[in-house]
């Protein structure tokens, strides 16, 4: 399918999920896709910043730090974003895969309660993106998932894990990408009734998820290998 930008004027914000490892879709999906998503920025660990190369090339991508200012004034500007809500939570018990996704998700409404509070709050869409093939591209093991929990709130990072590729290597294994898209959930409705902190627009995000995970989308979808 043919992914279409926003319409002059709007702003959408696509948020993806599963994370994954190292959010691979996100990366040759939307960074390195500059055909289809020429108009997007993505949200990215604030912790590569730190290393002078590493945010070179990530600000070369149109990549930025995942933080709620950064994230608000690109919003407000008029740019459409790419974000991933799980963030590096979803790194503590990926062998639960859709469970746990959903689990993170549910907790995940600080986004929702932002673009609600955007001023141009009325011109902006979330875009529910499914990403399934995140979670096959490395075996993973977590030997100390309430260190590792402390460790991302501490400092972002989650700490020492085993991670196995490509042929056992920290490269990912050659899985299909599938990335599937939901329909625009405009932030504000006829009477932009968001003043409950995001919590309707959270749910109509994680009600299109929900199903997307269950297989019963019918919308747009874009395969990478």
């Amino acid at each position: 399918g043919h992914i279409q930008p926003p319409r002059p004027g709007d702003v959408y914000v696509y948020a993806m999920a599963p994370h994954g490892l190292f959010a691979w879709a996100s990366i040759f999906g939307v960074l390195l896709n500059s055909d289809l998503f020429g108009h997007v920025e993505c949200s990215t660990s604030s912790v590569i910043f730190a290393f002078p190369v590493i945010r070179n090339m990530a600000q070369m991508l149109g990549a930025f730090p995942a933080s709620s200012k950064e994230f608000k004034e690109r919003i407000e500007r008029g740019q459409s974003v790419l974000i991933n809500p799980e963030g590096m939570k979803a790194y503590i018990h990926m062998s639960r895969r859709r469970e746990w996704m959903l689990e993170v998700l549910r907790t995940r409404k600080g986004f929702c309660s932002m673009l609600a509070s955007c001023s141009n709050a009325r011109s902006v869409y979330i875009v529910p993106v499914f990403t399934p093939g995140e979670w096959d591209t490395y075996w993973t093991w977590f030997p100390w998932p309430r260190f590792q929990e402390w460790m991302i709130s501490r400092f972002r990072y989650s700490g020492p894990f085993v991670m196995l590729g490509w042929l056992g290597t920290c490269l990912p294994k050659r899985v299909p990408l599938h990335m599937t898209f939901g329909e625009p959930i405009p932030v504000c409705q006829e009477d932009c009734d968001y003043q409950d902190g995001g919590e309707q627009l959270h749910a109509a995000y994680m009600n299109v998820i929900y199903f997307m995970s269950e297989g019963k989308s019918q919308q747009t979808a874009v395969d990478d290998n």
